[in-house]
């Protein structure tokens, strides 16, 4: 059962190269708008005395981090999505990653943490080889990791009282340094507190239920595009967009991509479901039409 559940489940090969591409580009993103503000949080007069950081460097020549280390994560970013030496730009990506993003827990938050992640996965799952044997096993290990993060964080949030009161909510969406760029006004909620801590409630149940019931077919849709909902909503109301894409990009890598039937697959099922009068045995040659005054051949007897 374990061997059929890794090895012989085929699954579409498009969500290697949108895992790929896409954390690529948040990455590149994610470097481009940390530039204008790389010596204020890095820089000899940074916020940060670097003597502190020292220590925790995976690469021991780092010295201060300056624009030549960020330009080279940008170009092993680049590589990333262009596909060129793809393991060997995600290997160079964790070590910088982990010295310019995670060295500091000051400056780091879940982002950078599931982007740490996602660089290790690209190290490891045949990025470049979609069709790989081992395609099927690495998907199925990203889609257990999404399961046990959203299970994990339903858990907590449905421990404590304030989610379930919807506290935790309101605060999240009112906290005056997390105000997303295009947030809309949702001061009226103050007139219906049963309907914040109504949300509260669905969202405890979509990280609960995710576990569960992104698995079956009839189900897998509402809760994956229902995730990708609640995310969206985190970007504009808390102003979380690296975190809200990465999230959104995993679970379309994991549960939408590998399920989506490509045209021909579209036919094949068809074929499948035709009454067997209607199937062209695939031994026989297509019909050809007779031109127009030919003579039609007769049978030989014999």
């Amino acid at each position: 059962m374990i061997h059929r559940f890794f090895f012989n489940t085929s699954f579409g090969p498009a969500w290697l190269p949108v895992f790929r591409v896409g954390t690529g580009l948040l990455l590149l993103l994610s470097g481009i708008t940390l530039w204008p503000d790389l010596q204020r949080l890095y820089g000899p007069g940074s916020l940060v005395d670097h003597r502190f950081l020292a220590p925790d460097h995976v690469l021991p020549f780092f010295g201060h981090i300056g624009y030549g280390h960020l330009t080279v994560y940008l170009l092993l970013c680049v590589a990333l999505v262009a596909g060129c030496y793809s393991r060997w730009a995600a290997v160079g990506l964790c070590l910088l990653h982990h010295d310019m993003y995670i060295t500091q827990p000051a400056f780091s938050y879940g982002f950078d943490y599931l982007a740490a992640t996602a660089i290790f996965y690209c190290i490891w799952f045949p990025v470049d080889r979609p069709r790989s044997a081992w395609a099927n096993p690495c998907l199925r290990v990203l889609q257990l990791h999404l399961c046990l993060i959203y299970f994990f964080g339903g858990v907590e949030k449905l421990i404590g009282p304030t989610w379930r009161n919807g506290e935790a909510l309101w605060k999240a969406i009112h906290l005056p340094d997390m105000m997303g760029t295009f947030r809309p006004d949702v001061s009226f909620l103050a007139q219906y507190p049963f309907a914040v801590t109504v949300l509260g409630w669905v969202v405890i149940i979509l990280e609960l239920g995710y576990a569960a019931l992104v698995w079956p077919r009839h189900t897998r849709s509402l809760w994956v595009w229902s995730i990708i909902g609640m995310h969206t909503g985190i970007a504009l109301m808390m102003g979380l967009y690296h975190f809200s894409a990465l999230m959104i990009l995993l679970n379309l890598a994991a549960f939408y991509f590998p399920y989506r039937k490509t045209h021909d697959e579209d036919k094949q099922v068809v074929d499948q479901h035709l009454h067997p009068a209607q199937q062209q045995p695939p031994w026989t040659d297509p019909p050809t039409k007779s031109l127009p005054g030919a003579a039609t051949p007769k049978p030989t007897v014999v």
